[in-house]
């Protein structure tokens, strides 16, 4: 298997009663996966997967508890079994995660060129590692979308002319979104990807 059929087989495997078949694809996957590849999974359990399923856990418990007395008592047994099995699932993963991570991270990587990028990809990097939103509450970008993109210019190596239209739509809702960078779904796609790869959480921001 490849290591997008891994994780799918993971997500699977996740949600089923038992935790044995989950055991066995993760150790499977790691006998045939090579070093760089389970970093990559690694990563991706830890910063995507299973930062999922715990906001869904807390999500489901603190739907869940005000709703119980309205359900009946089979309804709850069930919930309270997927509850359990979620909670379980969770807490085996953190550990693998730990026990595994830190002999695989000792292996380094190879290094990751993103000096290529285009400048839409670079708008999707600043926005997604929350730099935009951040720069746009402090003096002179809280009122100035031209000092920004100027800003912007110098990091990114691109015109601050190409850069505007494409951040105004970011900064406003009222601006026409033809231009935003984040609708381009497949070049948002990959920079997720590299961003994911290095080790970024997409979860957290500045």
């Amino acid at each position: 298997m490849d290591l997008s059929e891994i994780q799918t087989k993971i997500s699977s495997e996740f949600f089923k009663e038992t935790l044995l078949s989950l055991i066995t694809t993760l150790e499977d996957a790691f006998n045939h996966l090579d070093d760089e590849n389970k970093g990559i999974l690694l990563k991706w359990l830890e910063f995507e997967f299973l930062y999922k399923q715990i906001s869904i856990y807390d999500t489901m418990q603190i739907s869940w508890s005000p709703m119980k007395e309205q359900f009946s008592k089979e309804t709850n047994q069930e919930l309270e079994t997927i509850s359990k099995t979620k909670k379980r699932n969770i807490e085996y993963l953190q550990r693998w995660i730990i026990e595994n991570k830190s002999n695989i991270l000792k292996v380094e990587l190879p290094e990751i060129d993103l000096s290529g990028t285009s400048a839409t990809e670079k708008i999707i990097y600043l926005q997604k590692l929350g730099i935009i939103d951040f720069l746009k509450r402090k003096q002179p970008f809280l009122s100035s979308t031209n000092s920004l993109a100027t800003v912007l210019s110098a990091v990114t190596g691109s015109k601050a002319s190409t850069i505007q239209p494409m951040i105004n739509p970011i900064l406003s809702k009222k601006v026409d979104d033809r231009n935003n960078p984040m609708n381009s779904t497949k070049t948002v796609i990959k920079v997720e990807s590299q961003l994911i790869n290095i080790g970024f959480n997409l979860n957290e921001t500045i």
